[in-house]
């Protein structure tokens, strides 16, 4: 029996139990993730800490420090899919569970985006005393969101594509 179709037998029998809709990874790629994970967090913690500490003395490029979080954790997510697509341990077996994120962002984000600009919508401008205003940001960080879900389902959808050649 090879290791793929263990991995399928496997995920047959956790995913035969109703209601159960576990993603399965092998030990390479849960150890993987979790160092991918530990480093998008410290990209995020480092990024976020200059972005702010600049924003607050000598730049001053953003009206407030809570759009450049939201920014600083759009990019941190973009680098975790990133390095975790190279890695290989971005899907697990099924990939159901990455597929289901990425669906749910796409959701989401126009939603957030929507409740955010009709209070702005007839005052809507990207610059005010030379900063970018929070919603830009807020909205820039939203679209890189969503762009990072698209990547996510181009990669699902190569995966499904590769996994049926093979089979």
């Amino acid at each position: 029996m090879s290791l793929k179709s263990f991995d399928k037998f496997c995920e047959r029998m956790i995913l035969a139990e109703p209601g159960s809709e576990k993603e399965i990874y092998d030990e390479r790629q849960k150890q993987i993730r979790t160092q991918l994970t530990v480093e998008a967090l410290t990209v995020f913690g480092a990024m976020s800490m200059l972005a702010v500490a600049l924003n607050e003395t000598i730049l001053q490029w953003c009206e407030g420090c809570f759009p450049v979080m939201v920014l600083c954790a759009a990019l941190s997510y973009g680098w975790w899919v990133i390095r975790n697509a190279v890695k290989g341990s971005l899907f697990g077996v099924s990939g159901k569970g990455v597929k289901l994120t990425a669906i749910m962002i796409l959701i989401y984000c126009p939603i957030y985006e929507i409740l955010l600009l009709p209070d702005y919508l007839g005052t809507l401008s990207f610059i005010e005393n030379g900063k970018l205003t929070s919603e830009t940001v807020v909205i820039a960080s939203m679209i890189f969101y969503m762009i990072c879900a698209v990547v996510t389902l181009v990669l699902y959808a190569r995966k499904k594509r590769r996994d049926s050649a093979e089979n």
